[in-house]
């Protein structure tokens, strides 16, 4: 078995451990709709409720209701 083999089997052992995890946890994903249209890179979690998103072309976006709607600001001069 090549290293890189070995590296990609020990990735997928992990990450199948986590997702039981999860699982087991009764972890729920939800998928939502952003309202932009750029590619989001960043995100922080401060709390339940607050939460910030950056993205491409300067893009910023704060939830302050753990993400059912979002305020959107342009940072000017930034990609």
């Amino acid at each position: 078995m090549t290293r890189n083999n070995i590296i990609c089997f020990l990735l997928l052992i992990a990450f199948q451990m986590a997702n039981e995890t999860a699982l087991a946890q009764g972890a729920k994903v939800e998928v939502l709709t952003s309202g932009t249209n750029t590619s989001l890179r960043g995100l922080s979690v401060v709390n339940d409720n607050v939460i910030w998103v950056s993205g491409s072309k300067g893009t910023v976006g704060r939830s302050s209701n753990g993400g059912k709607t979002w305020k959107w600001m342009i940072v000017k001069g930034f990609e």
